[in-house]
């Protein structure tokens, strides 16, 4: 579906944090993203951990979504030649983590 258009939404730590840090990444979603050439969308959401009072119950409250500039496979490459898919997926985590992070700090007022 990827190879056609479509988008795909995941969570890279699979799962929510409830904490102000981001937990563990998996690779998944940075293996598709360099194996399909699609670019990847950073999306950072801020106010969740207050809407959740159970896994399955939540409560009104402000959420603030925001999106990100795209990442490019393409961006990876350097003079024409791949770089192995470990240092990529390695590369990939770290700037989405970064961008994740910084943005909400920024919105926790913590930047």
């Amino acid at each position: 579906a990827l190879k056609e258009g479509s988008s795909v939404w995941i969570f890279p730590e699979g799962t929510r944090t409830p904490k102000e840090v981001l937990g563990r990444f998996k690779r998944g979603a940075f293996i598709i993203a360099k194996e399909t050439n699609r670019p990847l969308l950073p999306v950072t959401f801020y106010g969740t951990d207050k809407i959740f009072i159970t896994p399955l119950r939540v409560r009104k409250n402000r959420v603030i979504v925001r999106m990100e500039k795209p990442i490019y496979i393409s961006d990876f490459v350097a003079d024409g030649k791949e770089i192995k898919e470990k240092d990529i997926v390695s590369a990939l985590s770290e700037r989405v983590r970064k961008i994740l992070q910084d943005t909400y700090n920024h919105y926790a007022g913590k930047s």
